[in-house]
């Protein structure tokens, strides 16, 4: 059996989203796809709603990478922080070049001031090269509500909402990390009963997820175990406040 390595697990078990240790749910195949499909057809406004810690930020930069990948079609803008003045936004869509698809990324939509996004509704409104993507906590969706910016309403759309891992899909994630660390289902690192109650303290949130697997890889090393146990999750969970629990 491979020994606990903190080392290995901290690396594929880390909370900056990489595009190197994508795992895709069946729930995030379907989105992407459509995502793309919608695209293609020029739809202008995309809202991909979630949680904090569920997944956004990583589809975000994975769609961000794939469409850079298709330069002479897409001229794609990633705003991974929404602390963009209007003013700056709006020289941004006047630069931008007519004779592609023009698309803008946001992360952490739901934090962009009003006049930004009533500068972007101004410009989607205007041209049918422009698709803006959205990608925010569920605050978002009640900011886009407000009266002060019914334009955006009155603009075609289409809105996801990507929810938590499922029992069953947060052993697989599990699994397929560990897999990108040299581990293998024989190595028997983790029982069933860890797994279940990775699940039951995370709700399926990767990013809690993650945080458990780091800190009881930790302390099973410390301890000289060949795996997580119980005891070490449970001592792992004691250090968070794990607000889902």
């Amino acid at each position: 059996m491979k020994p606990v390595t903190p080392t290995e697990t901290a690396e594929v078990f880390g909370d900056t989203p990489d595009v190197r240790l994508l795992w895709q749910s069946e729930q995030v195949k379907a989105i992407y796809a459509d995502i793309i499909l919608a695209l293609n057809e020029r739809t202008p406004l995309l809202k991909i709603i979630a949680d904090a810690g569920t997944g956004k930020t990583l589809l975000c930069r994975i769609l961000f990478f794939s469409l850079k990948a298709h330069a002479s079609r897409y001229e794609v803008d990633l705003l991974p922080y929404p602390a963009i003045d209007a003013r700056e936004l709006k020289t941004r869509l006047t630069g931008l070049n007519n004779t592609r698809h023009s698309i803008i990324l946001i992360d952490e939509a739901q934090a962009v001031s009003n006049d930004a996004l009533l500068v972007i509704s101004k410009h989607l409104a205007k041209t049918d090269n422009l698709s803006l993507v959205l990608f925010g906590q569920p605050l978002l969706e009640s900011r886009l509500a407000n009266a002060n910016l019914a334009r955006l309403s009155e603009i075609v759309q289409k809105c996801y909402h990507l929810r938590a891992l499922t029992r069953e899909e947060t052993e697989q994630y599990i699994q397929a990390r560990l897999a990108l660390a040299g581990f293998t289902p024989e190595d028997d690192w983790l029982n069933t009963e860890v797994i279940e109650s990775i699940y039951s303290l995370s709700h399926g949130v990767p990013r809690v997820i993650n945080t458990l697997m780091r800190r009881s890889a930790v302390i099973a090393s410390q301890s000289g175990a060949a795996g997580i146990e119980l005891a070490h999750l449970q001592q792992a969970s004691n250090t968070l406040e794990l607000q889902y629990v």
